[in-house]
């Protein structure tokens, strides 16, 4: 997940099923960004099913939202919405084509232990790391 710098909050999420889709990566992230890579299992990635909706639901009962995206087959950015009801989420499942994938979870923190997740900023364009409001 990207958080921009500077950007109201605003984020950008990715998914990777392959390494070699660092290099797309990196062509997409804005300077001074923050970006985090989650490696425990946060954010499930599952065909959507009546198990997925329950999940969610609870996410959403316990935090007040949950996470939702859809990968895309021809680029790694997702689609992603904020679940806040079970009407909203009726309204997301409604568009899905069958069998589809989600990715989905509690919103992730840019916590870093190096091993179930990493986070790091991103220089400026002039190649300063500089903190910013993300």
């Amino acid at each position: 997940m990207e958080r921009i710098a500077r950007g109201a909050g605003g984020t950008r999420w990715y998914l990777l099923p392959d390494p070699r889709d660092l290099n797309s990566l990196a062509g997409n992230l804005s300077p001074g960004s923050r970006v985090s890579f989650y490696f425990d299992g946060r954010l499930a990635l599952r065909e959507y099913d009546d198990t997925v909706t329950s999940e969610i639901l609870e996410i959403v009962k316990v935090d007040g939202e949950a996470v939702i995206a859809t990968p895309r087959t021809e680029h790694i950015e997702m689609e992603v919405e904020f679940i806040a009801s079970e009407d909203e989420l009726r309204d997301f499942a409604a568009v899905l084509p069958r069998g589809a994938s989600v990715v989905y979870g509690r919103f992730p923190a840019d916590d870093d232990d190096g091993v179930r997740a990493v986070t790091l900023d991103l220089p400026d364009r002039d190649g300063i790391v500089r903190p910013h409001p993300h």
